[in-house]
């Protein structure tokens, strides 16, 4: 864990949100991946929506592609591709298309804020539990990016108390609370290869946030999520009204 607090990174969700909702009001949602000329029209009226040359679209268009990879069109993929674009967007105006988000250049070591996407339990040990936890990057050029590892389930709850403000409350502690969680890390590469984070900040504005989320569970009279028949990725409040990128 980190001992400093740092300046937390800005996360372009609320333009990224509303760019994405646009791009689906034009009728770009579908359920199978799109073939180059879809991405083509979806880069097009990225274009037309952000006010950039219409010049950028084919090597818009190509970046796109990973954020579709053996998905379709919807709320989800639309909101990882227009989060990185927002989080690039002055490189764009300057008529410069940036890399696109790729494993690889995280494994390298990038600092920014991250949201649990997912957190599910994987492997017994002796010791406890292992989760396989997914994370989208919120922030920086490689905004947009998702990647999982494996964490204990031990670490993830010391992990809660520190990021939401938990205490030791051990029911507010248990793992599968993490999903929907943010927090300031440093990505790298792990011993065994690999995508893994290899620190955490302290940061204020994340931790309130992660807390009033807490809260909200706490008061759900569906019980604990991990109760829970919906299940946390569609949970119909507690969850969503705190995480734009999974409504």
């Amino acid at each position: 864990m980190g001992d400093t607090a740092k300046k937390t990174p800005r996360v372009f969700e609320a333009e990224a949100a509303r760019l994405a909702d646009a791009l689906l009001g034009m009728g770009m949602a579908g359920d199978r991946p799109p073939n180059a000329g879809d991405l083509g029209v979806v880069a097009s009226s990225v274009c037309g929506l952000m006010g950039l040359p219409f010049s950028l679209a084919l090597g818009l268009a190509r970046r796109m592609e990973p954020f579709f990879r053996g998905r379709g069109v919807d709320r989800r993929t639309l909101f990882r591709m227009c989060l990185f674009l927002k989080s690039n967007e002055g490189d764009l105006r300057a008529g410069l298309v940036p890399p696109g988000p790729d494993e690889a250049p995280l494994a390298k070591g990038v600092w920014g804020v991250v949201q649990c996407v997912a957190a599910n339990p994987a492997k017994a040990l002796r010791t406890g539990r292992l989760w396989a936890v997914g994370f989208l990057l919120m922030s920086g050029r490689l905004a947009g990016t998702e990647f999982e590892t494996a964490m204990p389930g031990g670490f993830i709850s010391g992990t809660l108390r520190i990021i939401s403000r938990a205490g030791h409350d051990k029911e507010a502690c248990h793992p599968s609370y993490l999903y929907g969680m943010r927090m300031l890390v440093t990505i790298g590469k792990g011993a065994r290869g690999g995508v893994v984070i290899k620190g955490i900040d302290p940061c204020p504005s994340l931790a309130n946030r992660n807390a009033r989320l807490r809260t909200a569970r706490a008061a759900c009279a569906a019980g604990p999520c991990w109760r829970c028949p919906k299940g946390t990725e569609d949970c119909p409040h507690a969850v969503k009204r705190f995480t734009t990128s999974n409504n």
